[in-house]
């Protein structure tokens, strides 16, 4: 127990001071980007790093409560045209799947393990399983690893210096400081939402429920504050932290094909993304760098954390990473019963 105390305390220190120092030279997201890339040399430093996932859900219902007090929800698609985005993001996970399975299997993973590694979901689902069906989890979990690690990168930056927007650390928007009445608000939305999230089975509950409570508490109003920019510092430091603990205990030496491989796979994803995005903004008329984000196969927190930095609608964009991800929850178990039944042969 205390040793993992001393690994979390590392973690959290090393990811601190990576984002202090991201935030020192004015990168994009600093504070996630910075703690992100810190844990990941770290990690492959062989330092003892340790992140366990309640601490990552705790931090996530406080970004989920600051994205929840900026949301414009005239920005979520409705109607016939959220029946349109919601058939593109079938056609679209389908066309990554397949891409990526086809993919997997010339690098030579087997034909469970490539599917696993080709689904752009929720890791902790998709190990759940992996397991199950007798892929090899590690790789698995290095590959999704270092699609999240590169799609937060490549994109914050791309944002910046290809798009040329202003993508910033990402604060609280400017009002009033919370008093104490309006930080009790601000915790039952976490608490709440985040109950509620489980109990629907949202997808990303820890962060989309409290971000639905705090889109309630703030339209009534009952409160018009944010939670304070130094918790919403520390969010991202942690979020960023978890994504570069993943690689923790990984010997370079040992994986360094399958690193290579997650890694060439993760920036053609990218590609894939980019052609989609940019079609289908042709075809609707939406701008580009929303669908990009909409589409992009990063996590939830982190794609939505990107469209407030980035000042793109998170309304659009969270709704089509929600509908991105209720289809891999209701139809990816439905796929693998399908594609490996009860007998897994490779």
């Amino acid at each position: 127990m205390v040793a993992q105390l001393l690994k979390l305390l590392l973690a959290v220190g090393i990811g601190a001071a990576g984002g202090m120092a991201f935030s020192l030279i004015g990168t994009p997201l600093p504070f996630m980007l910075g703690a992100m890339t810190a844990t990941t040399i770290a990690s492959f430093c062989k330092l003892p790093l340790a992140m366990p996932k309640l601490a990552r859900n705790c931090l996530a219902t406080v970004l989920g409560v600051m994205f929840g007090s900026v949301l414009d929800v005239s920005g979520i698609p409705t109607g016939s045209a959220l029946v349109v985005l919601a058939l593109l993001v079938v056609l679209y996970l389908a066309s990554m799947v397949g891409l990526g399975w086809l993919f997997f299997r010339r690098a030579g993973f087997d034909s469970v393990t490539s599917y696993f590694a080709a689904v752009p979901g929720n890791l902790s689902e998709i190990v759940v399983l992996a397991e199950d069906c007798g892929a090899d989890v590690k790789k698995v979990v290095l590959v999704h690893s270092a699609r999240l690690a590169v799609t937060v990168t490549a994109i914050s930056l791309s944002l910046r210096y290809l798009l040329g927007l202003e993508v910033v650390a990402l604060t609280p928007k400017a009002g009033l400081p919370p008093g104490w009445l309006d930080l009790a608000i601000l915790v039952g939305c976490a608490i709440v939402g985040s109950l509620a999230g489980k109990l629907l089975r949202i997808p990303a509950p820890f962060l989309i429920g409290p971000l639905i409570a705090s889109v309630i508490v703030h339209a009534i109003p009952l409160t018009q504050s944010a939670p304070p920019a130094a918790m919403v510092a520390g969010a991202q430091v942690v979020l960023g932290t978890f994504i570069g603990v993943r690689f923790a205990g990984v010997r370079l030496n040992e994986v360094f094909g399958t690193l290579a491989i997650s890694l060439i796979w993760a920036l053609s994803a990218l590609l894939l993304v980019a052609a989609f995005a940019t079609g289908v903004s042709y075809l609707l008329g939406e701008a580009f760098d929303a669908m990009l984000l909409a589409f992009s196969p990063g996590g939830v927190a982190e794609v939505s954390a990107l469209a407030v930095a980035a000042h793109i609608s998170l309304g659009f964009v969270t709704a089509i990473q929600i509908i991105r991800m209720s289809c891999l929850v209701v139809i990816g178990p439905i796929v693998v019963r399908r594609l490996f039944g009860s007998k897994v042969t490779h």
